[in-house]
């Protein structure tokens, strides 16, 4: 279902609802803001597939909280009031900052009960044994079944071994298009083990920075995210689960809109001259870096 070259066996998480929150209050703290404009590949795709879905998903969600202030200090407080440890640097004179946060707990429909979950190579983990409350199902020419676990309320949490799996959006992609194709299936099975978890994750958003802001022209002409972090925290046990994740950035007013970035052709190049109504290309050449030289004119 994906390139085995993107493939990954680190832990890692992508939780997008709370950038989504923090874009969203980062949004409507400008008054008549234009919305937002990628610079970036990575920043036209989340806009796209996550950005505006989400957006008209969140106020709807009750553990999706956010904030924007002028403030470094108050937008920290907030941080730290809900537990987490990432903290934004203070902002520039015309600047401000905005977070958005996700708090879900989750208890199991059928409580489970510790136990240990032992790896193919003998290795023990705490773990939860999980009797009720559980389903089976396939997908594709997998041997690995997708366990879904019922909750209290309406959320299922799915489970599928994977020795690798894809990181960032390619992962939601992933799990995504393993629910389009999978199917219930009768297990003799007469419970669920799975291990215990609690993680703690955090770091840059690299891929949100100078992601702009744009405001009306006779104003400025945008703000653009100088600052991204994100903290994730997953807790697993036999009661159920808690997710808190927070996304909190910076923004900094630009100066000036800057000219889109070239297109460079920095390698070895196919170029080729056609005329319409011609059958064929009049000129085909392969450019490579010997003949990469000022030709002092076209005089021939």
């Amino acid at each position: 279902m994906t390139d085995e070259e993107t493939l990954t066996d680190k832990t890692s998480t992508i939780v997008t609802y709370p950038i989504a929150a923090a874009l969203m209050e980062a949004q409507e703290f400008i008054i008549d803001s234009a919305g937002w404009n990628p610079i970036k590949i990575i920043q036209r795709d989340f806009l796209e597939r996550f950005y505006t879905p989400c957006r008209e998903e969140i106020p709807t969600i009750k553990e999706i909280k956010s904030i924007a202030h002028l403030d470094a200090e108050v937008v920290n407080k907030w941080l730290k009031e809900h537990d987490f440890d990432i903290q934004l640097k203070p902002f520039d004179e015309s600047g401000f900052g905005a977070a958005g946060k996700l708090d879900l707990l989750g208890l199991w429909l059928v409580r489970g009960r510790q136990a240990t979950v032992t790896t193919d190579n003998g290795s023990k983990y705490p773990g939860v044994r999980m009797e009720g409350g559980i389903a089976f199902n396939t997908v594709g020419g997998s041997t690995d079944l997708v366990v879904a676990l019922e909750t209290g309320d309406q959320d299922v949490v799915y489970m599928m071994m994977a020795d690798k799996a894809p990181s960032g959006f390619a992962m939601v992609s992933y799990v995504e298009e393993i629910m389009q194709n999978m199917t219930p299936v009768e297990r003799d099975y007469e419970a669920v083990v799975f291990p215990m978890i609690d993680l703690n994750e955090e770091g840059e958003l690299e891929w949100l920075i100078n992601f702009q802001l744009l405001i009306p022209q006779d104003r400025f002409p945008f703000y653009f995210i100088q600052q991204a972090l994100q903290q994730t925290k997953l807790k697993m046990n036999q009661e159920g689960y808690r997710v808190k994740s927070v996304a909190a950035v910076a923004m900094m007013l630009g100066a000036a809109l800057p000219e889109n970035p070239p297109y460079i052709i920095n390698r070895p190049f196919l170029m080729w001259i056609t005329r319409p109504g011609l059958s064929r290309p009049l000129f085909v050449a392969y450019l490579n870096t010997d003949v990469w030289k000022d030709p002092s004119g076209l005089d021939m």
